[in-house]
């Protein structure tokens, strides 16, 4: 997986971009990152970003306004898979 600024992953269909790293302290103190992704809605299109660690895989699908935890997406915007 890459990491790297404006690297492209495709999960699940969608597309993610990294577009830059947080520093962070964990919940034993260690220094590590949050990697930003920049993605767009499974249901609008609307533009969101969303932050992992850098061993995880975006798994955000939607923006706040259409958040929906354990909803399937079953339609993803067409631009999303290019």
């Amino acid at each position: 997986m890459s990491r790297e600024l404006f690297s492209e992953e495709v999960v699940n269909g969608q597309r993610y971009v990294c577009v830059g790293w947080i520093p962070h302290i964990n919940k034993r103190d260690f220094p590590t990152i949050v990697i930003q992704w920049a993605s767009r809605c499974a249901d609008c299109g609307a533009s969101f970003q969303t932050g992992t660690t850098p061993k995880q895989l975006p798994g955000k699908r939607r923006c706040t306004e259409h958040a929906s935890p354990g909803k399937r997406v079953t339609n993803i915007q067409q631009d999303q898979a290019s």
